[in-house]
């Protein structure tokens, strides 16, 4: 069964042979993506795209990853976005 998951948690990457080989067992991060269509990356932990989320990690490595939620241990917080790539308001004053 899959833990149930929602764009923003914060998550923490549990600690087993798949994470600990990627250097992410502990990282903390927040879930960005729970549904895919197709994807051209491996699910760290395997599965399906179904039984993942996408995870960007902050501590103490910046990567996003796919990775299966048995993995995945929320803790009960959730995140925050900030627009950092918004274009800029270059519109005219009247």
């Amino acid at each position: 069964m899959s833990t149930p998951l929602a764009f923003g948690d914060v998550v923490r990457v549990v600690e087993a042979d798949e994470t600990a080989e990627r250097g992410i067992a502990g990282a903390v991060g927040m879930v960005v993506g729970v549904r895919f269509g197709t994807i051209e990356t491996a699910i760290v932990g395997g599965g399906g795209l179904e039984d993942a989320a996408l995870v960007s990690l902050s501590e103490p490595v910046e990567e996003t990853v796919v990775i299966a939620r048995r993995l995945l241990e929320s803790t009960g917080e959730i995140g925050e976005f900030e627009v950092v790539d918004a274009p800029p308001d270059d519109s005219p004053e009247e």
